[in-house]
């Protein structure tokens, strides 16, 4: 191991240590919720990439919360558990519980399960595979614009997700929440990137998912390093199962 590669495992080794210190100074001695630990001033002045920290804190041990990523805003309520004597916590257990499939919610299911079963980083074909899956993709009884992409060019209006099923769809999903843009119903995704290179590049990897699916994101980048990414499917004004499906895929890059 070289030298500068050994000094930033000890760098990082200090800095969780640091956070189980400061979890147990802002919060009750065992837990803290994300939001207060973000907003704290020494927190911010510590620490280079606080989200990293809390990765890297949970792979080793130290804590554990529930889902994959904590984001701000989004996530300032979720409770990050100092774990005690090695025990990792069964966080699953304060979840809630699924709501029920309806069967429209069939299609997002088959959706990520086209994704998840993908290699990671390998995008070629899971929204044509969906569309092959739903029965509603051969003869669209609802017209649709004239302009769209080869995905959406075989999708009708009887895809369009409700919005209870687009929550049953991303209730697995924590980047991901239901929104509108312009009275349109979408899913957002908001990270915020080390700095702006880290930004670019994971808008890049974005976009190569996107020409390999045949299915295009919003994409936006603000405060240099904030990245926001809106799914729909724009020649039905909706979110369909390839938006979720694409979504997946997305989060296999972060």
């Amino acid at each position: 191991m070289s030298d500068s590669h050994q000094q930033l495992v000890e760098k990082s080794e200090k800095e969780m240590i640091q956070l189980v210190k400061d979890i147990k100074r802002i919060g009750d001695g065992k837990s803290v919720k994300f939001g207060a630990l973000f907003d704290d001033e020494e927190v911010q002045d510590f620490y280079e990439a606080l989200i990293g920290t809390l990765k890297g804190a949970r792979k080793k041990g130290y804590i554990d919360f529930p889902g994959h990523l904590l984001l701000k805003g989004q996530h300032d309520n979720v409770e990050i558990i100092i774990v005690e004597n090695g025990k990792s916590l069964n966080l699953a257990d304060t979840l809630p519980p699924p709501a029920p499939i309806s069967p429209t919610h069939e299609l997002a299911k088959s959706a990520l399960a086209a994704a998840s079963t993908k290699p990671q980083r390998s995008f070629l074909g899971v929204a044509s595979t969906v569309l092959a899956s739903s029965p509603k993709n051969s003869s669209p009884s609802t017209p649709v614009s004239k302009k769209k992409c080869p995905t959406c060019a075989n999708v009708s209006r009887e895809m369009i997700l409700s919005t209870s099923d687009i929550d049953n769809a991303i209730a697995s999903m924590p980047l991901w929440c239901r929104t509108t843009c312009n009275g349109i119903p979408v899913i957002r995704l908001s990270f915020r990137a080390k700095n702006f290179s880290a930004a670019m590049s994971l808008l890049n990897e974005i976009g190569e998912i996107a020409e390999a699916e045949g299915h295009h994101p919003d994409l936006h980048l603000t405060n240099y390093r904030d990245v926001g990414v809106l799914l729909y499917t724009h020649s039905v004004k909706g979110v369909t199962p390839i938006d979720i499906a694409v979504a997946k895929l997305i989060e296999q890059v972060l």
